[in-house]
Order: C-alpha cells, then structure tokens, then sequence
C-alpha cells in the first residue's frame, strides 16, 4: 500500500517548473495521483503562456502607451485566467447542511507581464495564504508586497513559506518591490 504524503502547492509548483528540485519519492506519487490531475496541468497552462513569445511590434505598441519608465525593481502581477475542465466526481454533493461541509476554497493566480513572479492565492472564508514564486528558480530575499486595492504592504525576508492573512481578501493586483 503506497503511503500517502502530504502535497503543498509548492510541490505542484516544482512538479511543473522544476522537476529537478522535487524529491524523488514526491515525484513519482505526483506523476502516480490523479488527485493532483487538474493542479498539475493549470501550472502547466501558466507555464505555456509563460513561454509564449510577445511580437516585438506588439511590445512597442503597449511601450507607446506607458507615460511612466517602469523600473526593474518593481513588478507589478495582474489576475491570471484559466478554464479548469468540469469533472463530475471531484466533489462530494451533501443533502443537508451538515458540520462535515469543508469550507469553499477560492484561488486566483496573479503573473507579471515578463512571467518572472507567479503569485498564487488560496482563500477560505477565515484565510487567505500568498504563495510567492520565482519563475526563473531564484529564492525572492528581502522584498516587500503591496496588495491592491487595499494598499496593505507587507515585508518578507524569503518566499520559503506562504504568506498567511487572515481573513479572505479581496485582490485586484499585487505588487512586488525588491529591496
């Protein structure tokens, strides 16, 4: 009987973008679970969109219509959308109102134009948990986030751990300042 490990959403992360950087014993029971299925394959969907190549005359027509030089310090990430394919038996359908009902879960994925940052939001009704990623395999040290609209800043000495807020917050962009 195989044993059962529990899978972050950094595990997902490194199964799609850095194989290499996963344990074997993870590896092989992502590659084994269907569970993980429709995980795996929308970081692969951001990750094909990652790669696509923007036209140089598609660049300077958006370049055209910044008023403001864009400095490399600062990244900003707006929503990602992504169609996740409806399956009938991922979730369990309750006759009543009981206690067992786990609580909604909601995510939304945030990148920056160059896909350097992937930001992936998990939201309960008490929580929400930031996970902050480097596209390029770099560990993000000493850099701050502000979350849009609310303007909240919050300063973070390494992307190891997500960020945990309580409460389900409400984001319409994010932005990265490396210090």
């Amino acid at each position: 009987m195989k044993q059962k490990l529990e899978i972050t959403e950094q595990d997902i992360f490194k199964f799609v973008f850095f194989k290499e950087r996963l344990s074997d014993e993870r590896l092989i029971y992502l590659e084994d679970n269907s569970y993980y299925k429709n995980q795996i394959k929308y970081y692969q969907t951001i990750k094909n969109g990652l790669d696509l190549a923007t036209s140089d005359s598609l660049k300077m027509k958006i370049a055209s219509k910044i008023s403001a030089y864009k400095t490399e310090k600062i990244f900003f990430l707006y929503p990602r959308k992504y169609e996740k394919e409806k399956s009938n038996n991922e979730a369990l359908i309750y006759a009543a109102k009981t206690a067992d009902v786990p609580s909604k879960i909601s995510t939304a994925t945030f990148t920056d134009e160059d896909g350097k940052f992937l930001v992936r939001k998990v939201s309960t009704q008490s929580s929400t948990k930031l996970y902050i990623f480097s596209t390029v395999d770099e560990l993000i040290q000493n850099f701050t986030i502000k979350i849009l609209p609310d303007k909240e800043k919050i300063t973070i000495t390494n992307n190891n751990e997500p960020i945990e807020l309580p409460g389900n917050i409400k984001i319409e962009s994010i932005e990265i300042e490396l210090t």
